[in-house]
C-alpha cells in the first residue's frame, strides 16, 4: 500500500524537515483562482477519518497572533495523509494542495469515505514501514 502525503510543509511544529514550503503554497495560492473549490476543497480535509490524535491545539505559523486555529492531528482518507491544519491554511491562506491530491479528491467526488479499523491499521502500517519490509 502507497500513502502519500501532503501539507506537512517545514514551517510547521509537525511538518516534514523536506516538506513543501508553507510560505511558497501560500504565495503560489493567491495567484490561482479559487471559487467553489477552495471551499469543497477545505470541507474534505476538516473530515475524514483521524488516524493519530493529540489533546494539542497548534497556533498559526504565518500569524502568531492566532493561537489554536486547529487540533494537531493526522487524517487519512485511505490514499492520503495531512494534518488537520491544512484545511485551515487552504481555507485562510489560499494554501495550493498538490494536483495529484485534489485530482484524488475530485476522482472521489468531493466524498469522504468510511475507513474500517482495519483499512486505518493498513494506513499505519504503510507510513511506519513505507518500504514494506
Amino acid at each position: 500500500m502507497n500513502i502519500s502525503r501532503a501539507g506537512f510543509f517545514r514551517e510547521l511544529p509537525h511538518g516534514l524537515p523536506d516538506g513543501e514550503s508553507l510560505r511558497d503554497a501560500v504565495t503560489a495560492g493567491r495567484s490561482e483562482p479559487s471559487g467553489g473549490q477552495k471551499e469543497k476543497l477545505a470541507d474534505y480535509l476538516w473530515g475524514n477519518t483521524v488516524l493519530a490524535a493529540t489533546a494539542s491545539l497548534v497556533d498559526d505559523v504565518l500569524d502568531p497572533a492566532l493561537k489554536a486555529v486547529a487540533p494537531l492531528e493526522m487524517i487519512t482518507d485511505g490514499a492520503w495523509v495531512w494534518p488537520r491544519d491544512l484545511a485551515y491554511y487552504v481555507e485562510t491562506y489560499d494554501a495550493v494542495v498538490p494536483l495529484p491530491f485534489v485530482l484524488h479528491i475530485e476522482l472521489r467526488g468531493w466524498q469522504q469515505p468510511y475507513l474500517s479499523p482495519d483499512e486505518l491499521t493498513q494506513v499505519e502500517a504503510a507510513l511506519l514501514n513505507p518500504s514494506g519490509t
